[in-house]
Order: C-alpha cells, then sequence, then structure tokens
C-alpha cells in the first residue's frame, strides 16, 4: 500500500468524485482512476460501489478510510516532527501520582494554553517502569519489539522477509505490519513512534534526524544480508563479466574502508 494512493483514494472519497478530485490533485482523470484501480487491485477488494458515473463507497472502502486517515495523518505529523520547530502533536509525559496531583496541573495548564496544537497524554507510575519507556529497552528478541508496528515495504523484499523469519524463528509475529514505499518515510514514521522498521545501517547516514532514533543490530546470523547478481544461466557476455568484475573490486574495496575503520576510532554506536 502506497502513501500516495491512499492519499488519491481519501480525495476522491471527500470529493464526492473522481473528476473533481482530479481537479484538487491537479492530476488527469484518467491517472486518478488507474491509481484506484491499482489499489483495489492490490488489496484485493472493490473500495467503490459503482453506478454509472456515481460512487459509493463499499463496506471494505469505509474500513480502509478509517485506516488511510490514521495513516496520513501520522506521516503528517511525522513530517512535521522532522520539519517544524514550533510544538505541536502528541506529548507523552510520565510522572508519579503526587507530582501529577499536587505539581502538576498549574503549569501543565499554562503549557497547554500557550502551546494549543499540543494534545497531552500523562501517564503516571512508578521511577524505574517511566525512567524504562523514555529509554527503550534493547531490541534483543522479538518479543521486546512487541507490540510495536513493524513498518516495511510490500511482501516481496528481502530485508522485510528476514524480519519476519526471525520473528517467525522465535515463535512470534508482528502485530501489524504497514506497508511504506521509502526509507525515509519509514524513518519519519519511526522517530514520530509509529513503529519499528529493518533496514541497512548505512541509510541512517542518509537521514538527517537519525539522532532521535533508537538503533538495535539483528543477531550476527541475520545480521548481514548479501546482494546478490542474478543472471541467465549459461550466458556469460563480456559487458556481464566486466560488470562482476568491476563489482568485486568496490566489494573487496569496501571491505578495506570497513576494516580500517574498526581499526581506527570504531564505529559509531547508537541508541
Amino acid at each position: 500500500m502506497d502513501l500516495t494512493d491512499l492519499h488519491i483514494f481519501r480525495s476522491v472519497v471527500q470529493a464526492g468524485g473522481v473528476t473533481r478530485a482530479a481537479e484538487k490533485l491537479n492530476r488527469v482523470q484518467s491517472n486518478v482512476t488507474t491509481r484506484v484501480r491499482q489499489l483495489e487491485s492490490d488489496l484485493g477488494v472493490e473500495l467503490f460501489v459503482r453506478e454509472g458515473k456515481k460512487l459509493h463507497l463499499s463496506s471494505e472502502g469505509k474500513l480502509l478510510l478509517d485506516y488511510a486517515d490514521r495513516l496520513l495523518d501520522l506521516a503528517e505529523e511525522a513530517r512535521e516532527a522532522v520539519h517544524d520547530a514550533e510544538p505541536r502533536g502528541l506529548l507523552r509525559l510520565g510522572t508519579g501520582e503526587s507530582t501529577a496531583a499536587m505539581r502538576l496541573p498549574v503549569p501543565m495548564n499554562d503549557y497547554l494554553g500557550r502551546y494549543p496544537d499540543v494534545t497531552l497524554e500523562l501517564r503516571t507510575g512508578n521511577t524505574r517502569e517511566l525512567g524504562a519507556a523514555v529509554r527503550h529497552a534493547p531490541i534483543k528478541s522479538p518479543r521486546d519489539a512487541r507490540p510495536q508496528t513493524v513498518l516495511a515495504f510490500e511482501s516481496g523484499c528481502s530485508y522485510r522477509q528476514r524480519l519476519e523469519d526471525w520473528f517467525a524463528h522465535h515463535g512470534e509475529m508482528p502485530d501489524r505490519i504497514v506497508e511504506i514505499t521509502s526509507y525515509h518515510a519509514m524513518l519519519g514514521c519511526v522517530v514520530a513512534g509509529m513503529g519499528i522498521s529493518l533496514m541497512p545501517r548505512n541509510v541512517l547516514t542518509t537521514f538527517p534526524d537519525a539522532k532521535l532514533l533508537s538503533v538495535h543490530s539483528l543477531p550476527p546470523a541475520l545480521a548481514h544480508a548479501p546482494t546478490c547478481l542474478i543472471r541467465r544461466k549459461g550466458t556469460l557476455a563480456p559487458k556481464v563479466s566486466a560488470l562482476i568484475e568491476v563489482l568485486l573490486a568496490h566489494t573487496d574495496t569496501g571491505k578495506k574502508r570497513r576494516a580500517a575503520r574498526s581499526n581506527g576510532r570504531g564505529a559509531r554506536s547508537l541508541g
């Protein structure tokens, strides 16, 4: 499921039809129709009941609309969390019973008065459990990752399969998998607290707010994913041989660079 497809689907519902939605989205009508049809094909259900040129939400469409609203709103919150310095969104605050009763009411009333776009979620508990919730306990097994939502590419992605295998090996399964189409969207959603994800560590070097993430390594047996070159059996044209030669040379160079870094200051450890 693509967030853009969900946005188009919701726009069609809100506009009351494809034509108006296309105008609002600044897209041609055929493109909007195609994207809605593709979404229906991916899900294997009809989202609209079609009566001539009129569209009515099916029962499956009504169900998806609720999820689309939540996913799109959360994605927008993630973008704001990364780029917007103005206080807004959900603030989760944990405190002891006495502090909540005696010391917080007046300053929290002042805070919410100054920043009306912030929604406060107050939780009371003992110091140990509240401190553990802030520190993000290390994820050493699938049980530590539950009941988190997993953010992943569509089925067929090798990283998603590796993560599902990790869960299955321990007799666990993620409570929910949300499909997202780009690494940066995944990372933005992770920062917003939507769930957890699995990706190559070097992807984090391209993300400007990596310091906001807690990073956990997989067990050694799953931590290394070889990249394979697939070619037709029995054919090895000179251009393919040359490609293999260049790829292997760069692989050796990469190994030497990593070895040099590990012998120097060492890799940076996050989370």
